[in-house]
């Protein structure tokens, strides 16, 4: 399980496990892509986050309502879905 972290605070957590430092492209909105046929879905208003895999984020977690979902098979671009 990674972390992605914005302006020091906790996003989103995914099942993903990526390399701690890295950057990734998340959003709350997506829509299809007709223009690339090698992306599925296209990334509405994204903004970047940092990896996190600190044991420090675990427990703040569980008090986030989203979770990353990787799109279009890559591990840098993620959709945040809510839990609720």
């Amino acid at each position: 399980m990674s972390y992605l972290i914005r302006n020091d605070e906790l996003i989103a957590s995914t099942s993903e496990t990526l390399k701690s430092g890295d950057t990734v492209e998340v959003a709350y909105n997506s829509t299809e892509n007709a223009l690339d046929a090698n992306r599925d879905i296209a990334l509405v208003n994204s903004f970047y986050c940092k990896v996190s895999n600190a044991k420090k984020w675990n427990k703040k977690a569980f008090s986030t309502s989203h979770v990353a979902v990787a799109v279009n098979d890559s591990t840098d671009e993620f959709l945040l879905s809510s839990y609720e």
